[in-house]
């Protein structure tokens, strides 16, 4: 498995996937037909296990500065953001606290001016991220900015993302993409083969974000 054994590359997974399904090494990603189908199973993988939970993998900080009165921001760029962790104001210590959106409206229409001290979601922006709008319209003496920390969603790999290293572990990434190609060669028929890969694949995963994510070594979690 390309990369370090804990993370593979885009075709990394797709042949790690063709030599379970005893097929051989593709030298790229368009090199067949199988190849652009596994393609199609690891963006598909890649999407469930980042539906699946917030990740660690995945998780980013944002620096947005604060305007004098603008109540509304949002991360900004190619990143498309899978949800929001914190909202934190450089001027404060604590992070902001987040209020539910029908609580942030009756704030608003009190129309107070100064450093935020809550904040809620309204809305996404043209390219489909969040909006975080806060309680209180910053005036010209609340500088400094908003440290949002978000989880990213990842992207949409093509044929041109051979080299690319996937977020997630390479093994769970591999048993995800095999036990949808199972499925296909069975036409949709949950056979014995694939139940027991199934099971696998559930199990790989909930081990796999259990290790930053859960597994603190004072909590037991059972999944």
């Amino acid at each position: 498995m390309a990369e370090s054994g804990f993370k593979v590359t885009v075709l990394g997974a797709i042949n790690e996937a063709r030599l379970k399904s005893k097929l051989p090494v593709a030298a790229a990603i368009d090199a067949d037909s199988d190849s652009l189908v596994k393609l199609h199973y690891l963006n598909d993988v890649v999407s469930e296990l980042s539906d699946f939970a917030n990740w660690q993998e995945q998780y980013r900080e944002a620096i947005v500065s604060i305007s004098t009165s603008v109540r509304d921001y949002a991360v900004s760029g190619s990143i498309v953001v899978q949800g929001i962790h914190e909202v934190a104001y450089s001027e404060r210590n604590s992070a902001l606290m987040r209020v539910g959106f029908e609580d942030m409206r009756s704030l608003q229409r009190g129309n107070n001016l100064g450093a935020p001290n809550q904040w809620s979601l309204k809305g996404v922006t043209s390219e489909g991220n969040p909006i975080v709008t806060l309680d209180r319209w910053p005036t010209s003496n609340d500088g400094g900015y908003l440290n949002i920390g978000y989880y990213a969603k990842p992207v949409v790999y093509t044929t041109a993302d051979a080299s690319a290293t996937i977020p997630f572990p390479g093994r769970l990434v591999v048993q995800g993409m095999l036990v949808k190609t199972i499925l296909d060669e069975s036409d949709g028929e949950p056979t014995q083969r694939y139940l027991t890969n199934l099971k696998l694949y559930e199990d790989l995963k909930d081990e796999a974000h259990n290790r930053f994510n859960g597994d603190t070594g004072g909590t037991t979690y059972f999944v």
